[in-house]
């Protein structure tokens, strides 16, 4: 009897020890953490003496000075390892070759985006006539660079970036004409700033021409 009464009491105090353990297990302790913010930089951009890559940078004035009547793969033909032709002679149809390789083992980039078929990897340069006049700079990155995207870029990235909206208000026109017919308007308005910290600005580019092949005639 005296067992079994020293049995129950050890069996009533762990149970008690249990309880208490219990009741600080339910004390739940609350600490607040700073906020995190996380953020990914897209555009791949090449630095100077920092980036282990061969690296050449077209700038705005530059692209300006070297278009003329070109198409804008044709702007990059004289940096090393970059071979640019019209192809068929339509505008739209140029192609562009990097180190050697064809366009499917280019990656090309609009503002970090890019551009770049899904099915075959080919870039349409039709579908991107304008960029010669928005156009802030352009690098041309030879070989497997920076790119932190799963793109085919064997043959390298070219970084394409585009102007932002003017801060000044006014506008612009231009006319340049060419040679088998080739011309080309251009119309341009910036709003500048208003009270609302925003600014828009428009282009408006109207081109025609008969097209043209170097040693061919027609």
């Amino acid at each position: 009897m005296r067992k079994l009464v020293t049995l129950l009491l050890v069996l009533l105090t762990l149970g008690a020890y249990a309880q208490d353990r219990g009741g600080d297990q339910k004390e739940v302790i609350i600490e607040k953490l700073d906020e995190v913010v996380v953020t990914s930089g897209v555009i791949d951009v090449a630095k100077e003496r920092e980036t282990p890559i061969a690296v050449s940078t077209i700038s705005a004035q530059e692209v300006q000075l070297k278009t003329g009547n070109l198409e804008f793969p044709e702007i990059m033909n004289k940096t090393p390892g970059v071979y640019a032709t019209k192809q068929g002679g339509g505008y739209g149809d140029s192609r562009i070759s990097l180190r050697g390789f064809d366009q499917r083992n280019t990656s090309f980039l609009i503002n970090g985006q890019p551009v770049n078929d899904m099915e075959n990897g080919w870039v349409y340069w039709s579908n991107w006539a304008g960029l010669t006049d928005v156009a802030s700079g352009i690098q041309i990155q030879r070989g497997l660079g920076a790119s932190k995207l799963a793109v085919p870029s064997v043959g390298g990235t070219v970084s394409i970036f585009t102007k932002s909206a003017e801060l000044e208000q006014g506008g612009s026109f231009y006319q340049l004409m060419g040679n088998d017919g080739y011309s080309k308007s251009t119309v341009s308005y910036n709003t500048g700033v208003n009270d609302n910290g925003w600014a828009t600005s428009f282009l408006l580019t109207k081109w025609s021409g008969n097209g043209y092949i170097y040693n061919t005639s027609g």
